[in-house]
């Protein structure tokens, strides 16, 4: 069952496409940062990753660094992705024969390479290691990504009512609120995709972390948030301390949305998930919904030898009959401010 939740979240019958480097530039280290060293060669591959494999890398161009810097990388985001690989290279003739894993699982957009650079350890693949497979469903984020679409198992443009893969800031009252107010009002409607009409997502679902730094933001701000804290006398004794964000209002609708954390989402995704529609719509019971011709049966093997055998299967597919009404953040940061993480 745990293989079938990871189908639900990230499987792509098509293998994910190959991220970018939109940037690559050096420069002096922070007092909280440990120094690259100095090399004349600097280059940085990055490969796109999900709970299945890896894509090949994108190689950056070459830069030079030189003593008490660090680097700063900006990664262009692969639709469908859950989190990206990081190799570095200092060979004269750089590569991927030359370039090391620095880095494994980075949600963010935005990232530090800091320390001395590897040179030894994993290469970074020469093919796509499983990131698509012909016989998996296609999952949720691929399909709001665009990424089922593009690759013709979906119609044109059948994804997410608001898409932004390159947050490059933590999960925030602001990142959330735009995303709300482009589902509500329809700003990905354009051309084919009929886009959201008056969206209300009933969940927001994420990893921990993510939705822990939306907490850490009502801590911060305080009374700009305006709640307060109340404690009876029975209380003093042993009061609670910590706070977490449960639910989050949304500001157009007055509705209430869910705060869920998912124990497999990756960091650096967060969903805004419609399950039932603002309106009716003709056969359209469910915005998403398993489609099953076998659902689950477990099969005791007859046995024939000093063992017992068992099997669990189930043979369907999760459809998206409306992905317009939910939206996806990706691209979300640990940290805002330099070292990026």
């Amino acid at each position: 069952m745990l293989a079938e939740e990871y189908q639900m979240i990230a499987a792509t019958s098509t293998p994910l496409p190959v991220p970018t480097v939109v940037s690559l530039a050096a420069r002096t280290a922070g007092s909280n940062e440990t120094t690259v060293g100095s090399n004349t060669n600097y280059t940085v591959l990055v490969t796109a990753t999900n709970y299945f494999g890896e894509t090949t890398a994108v190689t950056s161009s070459t830069i030079s660094t030189s003593t008490g810097q660090v680097v700063d990388l900006v990664i262009g985001p692969s639709n469908g992705a859950l989190s990206y690989n990081v190799y570095v290279s200092t060979n004269a003739s750089p590569g991927q024969a030359n370039a090391y894993l620095q880095t494994a699982g980075v949600g963010g957009v935005r990232y530090t390479l800091q320390g001395a650079p590897p040179s030894s350890g994993t290469l970074s693949p020469t093919a796509d290691t499983g990131t698509g497979k012909n016989t998996r469903m296609e999952g949720i984020i691929p399909t709001l990504t665009g990424h089922s679409a593009a690759a013709g198992v979906y119609p044109p443009n059948w994804k997410g009512g608001y898409v932004n893969q390159s947050v490059g800031t933590h999960l925030s009252y602001n990142v959330i609120y735009t995303a709300l107010q482009a589902l509500y009002d329809g700003a990905q409607g354009a051309g084919n995709n009929p886009g959201a009409f008056r969206a209300d997502p009933g969940e927001i679902v994420g990893e921990g972390g993510d939705i822990m730094r939306l907490s850490n933001d009502v801590i911060a701000q305080g009374s700009a948030t305006n709640y307060r804290l109340f404690l009876d006398q029975s209380d003093v004794p042993g009061v609670r301390v910590g706070a977490a964000v449960s639910e989050f209002q949304n500001p157009i609708t007055r509705s209430v949305l869910k705060m869920v954390v998912h124990p497999w989402y990756v960091q650096g995704n967060v969903e805004l998930m419609t399950y039932q529609l603002p309106q009716t719509w003709t056969n359209v019971a469910n915005a998403w919904e398993m489609t099953m011709v076998q659902d689950y049966v477990s099969i005791a093997w007859p046995v024939i030898d000093a063992s017992f055998r068992y099997s669990l299967f189930f043979y369907g597919a999760m459809v998206a009959h409306a992905p317009f009404y939910s939206g996806h953040l990706g691209g979300l940061q640990i940290s805002d401010v330099t070292p990026y993480q």
